[in-house]
């Protein structure tokens, strides 16, 4: 799937997505989070957005695997996408998801799809 066209989409649009949807910028400060990762995540976008995912918000994913990557993925100037299995530490507890990471140099955005197991 193309997902450069996620970026174009409006709130709304992105609320109504059957994943979560994490919007980041170069620095990985999360500009855009949508209501389905709101749900799995637990977390309010109030609370989120403006706040780097990594450090702040999710400091499970400071990892080469995940922060890493996003790094390696901005640095190189060149649209990328990679899947991956993950495991987020919540308070609530642990919860295994499928990752998709992208990033759109021309835009200076990334991307972070989240889905349960049983949605992907």
């Amino acid at each position: 799937m193309n997902k450069a066209y996620l970026l174009s989409l409006t709130q709304e649009e992105v609320d109504a997505l059957p994943f979560g949807l994490i919007t980041l910028d170069p620095q990985g400060t999360v500009v855009g989070y949508n209501q389905a990762e709101a749900a799995l995540s637990g977390l309010d976008p109030q609370r989120v957005l403006g706040r780097n995912f990594f450090e702040q918000i999710a400091p499970c994913t400071r990892v080469k695997e995940f922060a890493g990557l996003y790094r390696e993925m901005v640095q190189s100037g060149q649209t990328h996408s990679w899947e991956f299995n993950f495991m987020f530490r919540f308070a609530a507890g642990d919860k295994r998801v499928h990752i998709q990471l992208a990033w759109f140099p021309e835009q200076q955005r990334g991307l972070i799809l989240v889905q349960s197991p049983s949605d992907s």
